[in-house]
């Protein structure tokens, strides 16, 4: 995604999506948080990676579940 956002080659578009999606679905739905398997419970240095991926693909356009964000922030406020 870093690398879409900063190039805008179109053939890194696809992965990005991808990316994204992986990134979205392993989100820990109760917590807000990232893990190194999908569903954990967050990690704080698992979610920074995470968030930063997903704020370099927003800047290519690409749409993030609104939901993401809100959960992330409960989980980094209760860390």
């Amino acid at each position: 995604c870093e690398a879409y956002a900063l190039t805008r080659d179109p053939t890194l578009a696809p992965t990005c999506r991808e990316a994204v999606r992986f990134i979205v679905n392993a989100q820990d739905k109760n917590g807000g948080g990232w893990r190194y398997f999908p569903g954990q419970i967050g990690d704080t240095t698992v979610t920074g990676w995470m968030l930063m991926a997903l704020k370099s693909a927003q800047l290519t356009y690409i749409p993030i579940q609104p939901d993401v964000w809100p959960a992330a922030k409960r989980y980094l406020d209760g860390v």
